[in-house]
């Protein structure tokens, strides 16, 4: 749906600082209410940079060829002000990082194993399932938001790729991403693969874990960098557990902790070959 500049002026309340939910590297997404009551997040493009302006258009085309209950629903665009907008679905309890990491309320082990299951069922259906096969490039905590249930949903794809069936990698021309969740051969030799998408999930389903930060600044120095320090305790499998949020107060099933700080360090082995696909990491988490 094409939406009028009017419309979301309206629906926003002239884009009111009330409003505004958040902002990222090329705007600001603000909450609109629509005629009809609707709510919806309309993500403003403001910085009009070549760069900008092209991560706006991708995403709209993206996520305008593809549905599936674990990635952001797209409502419509506006492309008439100076500043292009896009309107998605807004979700009313924000991202995973505000739970993890913010004051949004406490996840029980039940919900961060359900919120790893639909996010890795959200990424299998980009590499394999969707019309194109999509690389998000980006995933991380605040670029997973959540609805009223708490069902994750993959938002943010102003970095996404495609890239062609049959090719072991593409090419990027400059580095996306996000420091902490970039795999190495991304990262170094600007090689993109699906298998950048499940490195980036394997510090998501650490941090799920653990209640840390992919990067923590004020730990204590082998414990700054998570896969760093989830790859050291691995060493010695009965230490495996102790990378386990101490919130959770042993709430929680050991064999499942276990399974998914393995399924974690599988993710985030530095070489690409030795990952596995996200529908194979899927299946292992619903196991």
């Amino acid at each position: 749906k094409v939406y009028s500049y009017k419309e979301l002026y309206e629906a926003t309340d002239g884009f009111n600082p009330t409003k505004k939910l958040g902002q990222g590297g090329f705007g600001s997404v603000y909450v609109g209410n629509l005629q009809d009551q609707t709510l919806v997040a309309v993500k403003q493009l403001l910085h009009q940079t070549q760069q900008g302006r092209e991560a706006f258009r991708k995403e709209i085309r993206i996520l305008s060829s593809v549905q599936h209950r674990n990635l952001v629903a797209v409502r419509g665009y506006c492309l008439e002000a100076e500043h292009p907008m896009l309107v998605c679905d807004y979700m009313r309890n924000g991202s995973l990082d505000h739970f993890l990491h913010g004051s949004r309320g406490f996840l029980t082990w039940n919900q961060r194993r359900k919120i790893a299951i639909d996010t890795a069922f959200g990424l299998a259906y980009l590499h394999d399932e969707s019309k194109h096969r999509i690389i998000h490039c980006d995933l991380k905590p605040p670029n997973i938001l959540l609805d009223d249930d708490l069902m994750p949903r993959i938002a943010d794809f102003g970095m996404a790729r495609l890239y062609e069936e049959g090719k072991s990698h593409v090419t990027a021309t400059k580095m996306g991403g996000t420091i902490g969740y970039l795999a190495p051969e991304y990262a170094m030799q600007l090689q993109l693969s699906d298998k950048v998408d499940v490195y980036s999930f394997g510090v998501v389903l650490l941090e799920l874990l653990s209640g840390r930060r992919a990067v923590e600044l004020s730990a204590p120095s082998e414990q700054i960098v998570l896969v760093d320090w989830a790859h050291k305790e691995a060493e010695i499998p009965a230490n495996l557990l102790d990378i386990v949020d101490r919130k959770l107060q042993g709430g929680f099933v050991e064999q499942e902790a276990r399974d998914m700080a393995s399924i974690a360090i599988l993710c985030t082995q530095r070489s690409p070959a030795l990952r596995p696909k996200m529908q194979a990491v899927w299946l292992m988490l619903t196991g």
